[in-house]
């Protein structure tokens, strides 16, 4: 009795802290903290931004001559792919030649894998990459500005219409011209062709190429084909990104890189002071609006976007190709309309001139923050709070099966008399009254002598379990990862057949390991277990007992609680819809327990007694199997399949092979941790959770008494 009203207060408060932590983001955008510049050398807006509407008429021009060129090239049926592409460079090579700027191009070689065919094509990328020389420095630090095209795009420009090359290179004809006499930091331009890239890839190949020679040190002999010259160690990257998709009212700041990394928040900061002298500060956002969540406040929308932006662990830009070599780096968004591209044009000048004045590394703000708005952010100290919220329900189960399994090896002696007037003799100093109190602390904090039914083979058992789980996970994680090409071989044979191949290949795995593998394993465990006949006076017990739950929930209890400070909102999401089928499981697993106890007769004191608790029993018995039944179906929908089928149709909107594809090439390029959450985690839970729901076994009252 004392047990269930135990487990019942328990189970009362982990939902409590659950709701909590998850109601608790409802009021992060109203009670969030006013964004500040931590780093005074910045000093943003202190200087006179020059760029006037002669500069922004190079823009058009630029935009527009390199428009035709993409547009001939294109209807030229001579060119192939990769001629179109060398021309398209040569032409902003020669451009930026002519303006003053030493300029190279950067050829690369690039592979990449289309979900529809298992063939992998290489073709050749081109990069265009100039250095401005700051004449007032030693040339050991620098300032990239990033953007890209696609030379395979033959759409013409409108009239007023602007493409990211002419933005880029009529800033860089601007510094050169008018910003030499105050530039102490090289400043870089590199701009990538995209045509060799898949319509699938996220952000472009040719700036990760270039970021690795840049920073490669062998003398190979392909790098010595491809040298070009080095400009200083890069202090920050900004990343340019003009298309129609933007709205035209807008200023987009997108922070968000591989794996959710996030720059210093001085970057953003400046960017926002600018925004604010400019004033445009009210068309800066950090997300595309959706039309249909305009019934949610803007702030809390703006701060759920920023969160699964950051969950996905997919950059939001090419930026996200400079988190690798810990560089700050940020892509401004704008419409290719006129209308934003001169404010733009000035907001971007002026962060490199800010950026410029810098005597060191961006160190001081926020690296950890979450964004309700441009100009307000919730810091590490308060957003972790929610999360710890959320996992409370299992960290609380796990401690109190943790305290009620050290019963196992050392019986507690605080509750034992004799230990207790032994104590008193030894130690007369204690008062008495301190020791009365100490005994009513540990009687209010555990609820009684809490003990165990696990032996010490149970706990064995348990952790073996689990870790066969384990290696069943880290085997679907490595696997795929070893043996790529086969993987996408039986991925596109798999998506002919049907998502229903993704359900049978389940299946037969769950099969092998429940009706072959853990049998073998309750035998050397357990080998007086037995059947449950009418004839025998039988016990149940659960096999593992209390340890199995603790060990199997381990693992994700050390993954959301390291990860977080990796990824926060991913773990949050994660811990969003596993913590319940962690606690639940425990919670049902622990009534079948009872009904099972309750049919089973343990006492032989009539024969018509006898009768009637063996009708109970079989009854109670029909009873449990419907419900070991039901929660079986529902965590086999909830288990890896069901996951990967409602993620792949209803959020990615592909083929469930696709999207298993999809995210281990994420995972390869962005280190996100969607692939290794879902096989190194949550693969073993699921079968940790079915193995609970039919974890029992019986054993002869003879037999458990030798």
């Amino acid at each position: 009795m004392k047990d269930s009203r135990r487990i019942v207060l328990l189970s009362f408060l982990g939902l409590s802290l659950y709701l909590s932590g998850i109601i608790s983001f409802y009021y992060y955008p109203e009670n969030a903290h006013q964004t500040y510049l931590s780093e005074n050398a910045l000093m943003p807006g202190s200087a006179r931004v020059t760029f006037d509407y002669q500069d922004f008429n190079k823009i058009q021009e630029f935009s527009h001559t390199f428009s035709k060129l993409i547009w001939r090239l294109n209807h030229n049926s001579t060119l192939d792919k990769s001629k179109r592409s060398i021309i398209a460079s040569e032409w902003i090579q020669k451009s930026l030649n002519e303006i003053g700027i030493e300029s190279f191009i950067h050829k690369y070689p690039i592979t990449y894998r289309n979900n529809n065919s298992s063939n992998s094509n290489n073709n050749n990328g081109n990069n265009i990459y100039s250095v401005l020389r700051a004449p007032h420095s030693d040339g050991t630090e620098s300032i990239i500005l990033s953007g890209s095209f696609n030379s395979s795009n033959s759409k013409l420009l409108e009239d007023e219409e602007i493409s990211s090359v002419g933005l880029l290179m009529s800033i860089m004809r601007h510094l050169y011209q008018k910003g030499r006499n105050w530039l102490a930091k090289d400043i870089v331009l590199l701009i990538s062709d995209t045509c060799s890239q898949s319509d699938t890839d996220s952000s472009s190949h040719g700036i990760r190429a270039w970021i690795d020679d840049y920073h490669d040190s062998t003398l190979l002999s392909s790098f010595q084909r491809n040298y070009f010259p080095r400009a200083g160690q890069i202090q920050a990257a900004i990343n340019i990104d003009v298309d129609k998709k933007y709205s035209p009212e807008k200023i987009f700041i997108l922070p968000e890189g591989s794996n959710g990394q996030l720059p210093n928040l001085d970057l953003i900061n400046t960017i926002g002071r600018l925004a604010k002298r400019e004033s445009v500060s009210d068309k800066i956002s950090l997300s595309l609006d959706d039309p249909s969540l305009h019934f949610i406040p803007n702030n809390l929308r703006t701060l759920a976007k920023f969160m699964l932006n950051q969950a996905s662990g997919v950059p939001t830009g090419d930026h996200g190709m400079f988190n690798s070599y810990h560089i700050d780096s940020v892509t401004v968004a704008i419409s290719n309309t006129p209308k934003s591209a001169l404010i733009v044009s000035r907001l971007l000048v002026g962060t490199v001139r800010s950026l410029n004045n810098l005597l060191e590394r961006l160190h001081q703000s926020f690296y950890y923050y979450l964004l309700p708005s441009p100009f307000h952010y919730v810091s590490i100290g308060e957003y972790m709070i929610s999360l710890g919220l959320i996992i409370s329900p299992l960290v609380i189960r796990v401690l109190y099966l943790l305290f009620t399994l050290s019963s196992t090896f050392k019986s507690p002696t605080i509750f034992n008399k004799k230990s207790s007037s032994s104590l008193s003799t030894s130690s007369t100093s204690i008062p008495q009254e301190k020791k009365r109190g100490i005994q009513k602390l540990i009687v209010l904090l555990t609820g009684g002598e809490m003990k165990s039914d696990d032996s010490p083979r149970d706990i064995l058992y348990s952790f073996s379990i689990v870790c066969l789980f384990q290696l069943i996970g880290i085997l679907a994680f490595s696997l795929p990862l070893t043996f790529s090409q086969s993987t996408q071989y039986l991925l596109n044979y798999l998506s002919n057949i049907g998502t229903l191949s993704l359900f049978i290949l389940f299946t037969l795995l769950y099969l092998g390991i429940f009706l072959i593998i853990l049998p073998i394993i309750d035998r050397l465990f357990y080998p007086n277990a037995l059947k449950a006949t009418s004839e025998q006076s039988l016990v149940l017990k659960y096999k593992g007992g209390s340890s199995f739950f603790v060990f199997s929930n381990l693992p994700i209890l050390i993954f959301l609680s390291t990860m977080s400070l990796l990824n926060f909102s991913f773990c949050t999401f994660a811990s969003i819809f596993s913590i319940p089928l962690c606690t639940f499981s425990f919670y049902q697993t622990n009534i079948i327990s009872t009904i099972d106890h309750n049919g089973n007769s343990t006492s032989s004191s009539t024969l018509q007694q006898q009768q009637q608790q063996q009708k109970s029993s079989i009854s109670n018995s029909n009873l449990n199997r419907v419900k070991r039944l039901i929660l079986n179906v529902i965590y086999i929908l909830l288990s890896p399949p069901g996951v990967i089928v409602y993620m792949s149709h209803f959020v990615f909107k592909q083929d469930c092979f696709a999207f298993i594809s999809t995210i281990i090439q994420q995972y390869h390029h962005y280190s996100n941790l969607m692939y290794p959450f879902l096989t190194l985690i949550y693969l073993p839970l699921s079968l940790s959770i079915l193995k609970s729901i039919n974890n029992s076994t019986t054993f002869s009252l003879k037999q458990k008494n030798q």
